[in-house]
């Protein structure tokens, strides 16, 4: 789907789109299997963390990837 995306629309549009239809179809599951989607107060402080690294280890890693390798091989 991302890759039919970015033929079409600009890369931030693309990635806005994509993320979209993702979370329509985490949704629309969901609701067929009636589950909530509501995250319990308990797991709040390890969802946090588990984001923060999951964004900040890719920004990393990224930045280190590019220092070595050529941009067309770093992602």
């Amino acid at each position: 789907m991302t890759k039919f995306l970015l033929g079409e629309f600009a890369a931030a549009d693309a990635a806005r789109l994509d993320r979209g239809a993702r979370a329509a179809l985490l949704a629309l599951l969901a609701i067929l299997r009636r589950q909530g989607l509501a995250v319990p107060r308990a797991l709040w402080p390890r969802l946090v963390l588990a984001a923060l690294l999951n964004v900040t280890g890719w920004m990393v890693l990224m930045g280190l990837a590019l220092l070595w390798l050529p941009a067309s091989e770093a992602r």
